[in-house]
């Protein structure tokens, strides 16, 4: 039987990284698995915080975290939810660039290595969360967070990504589902 819990570490990727980790029960997003006998909390826990340093120390840092997420719930690794970039012009502002290259290596860290164990990435599309998820609704939610917008923009993200894995099961299937590695055998 799966671990009854799910967890979200939503990213906000910058010069400082926004992020945060919602676990949620699993039952509210496979009814079809659960027949529960009382109501769990729809959030059972969340935090959130800042990563300082290169691109790269940045990534592998949410590669240890993602790794510290697995082990919370044994075979179950956590939806990584980075922030999508679309700039719609090309900058000549090579830090804004940075967000992008730190997806790009996050997901070779998926794909390629063992680093974040079942961790599965699910680009967020940018726009999306901060529509949904106003500073107003935040606070109404009782999920505001003061301080620097990075921290607040992760709550964002996995709350989003929270509200589509409920409603459609092909992304929640993205975010918790089996992993496929068509032609290849993943090595542990």
């Amino acid at each position: 039987m799966p671990y009854p819990d799910l967890h979200v570490l939503a990213l906000d990727f910058g010069k400082v990284s926004g992020w945060a980790r919602f676990t949620v029960p699993r039952e509210n997003f496979y009814p079809e698995e659960y027949r529960p006998d009382k109501k769990r909390p729809s959030v059972l826990e969340w935090t959130n915080g800042e990563i300082r340093g290169s691109e790269s120390s940045q990534v592998w840092e949410v590669c240890r975290m993602s790794r510290t997420i697995q082990s919370m719930s044994w075979k179950v690794g956590p939806a990584l939810v980075p922030e999508g970039f679309d700039f719609g012009s090309p900058q000549r502002d090579p830090d804004a660039y940075s967000p992008v290259r730190m997806v790009a290596m996050l997901q070779f860290c998926e794909e390629q290595t063992a680093l974040m164990d079942d961790g599965k990435v699910t680009v967020m599309p940018r726009k999306m969360p901060k529509e949904t998820y106003t500073d107003a609704r935040l606070r109404e939610l009782g999920f505001y967070v003061a301080g620097p917008d990075h921290r607040r923009d992760a709550v964002r993200i996995a709350l989003m990504a929270l509200r589509r894995a409920r409603i459609n099961d092909r992304y929640r299937d993205r975010l918790w589902g089996p992993r496929e590695y068509p032609g290849r055998t993943r090595v542990r």
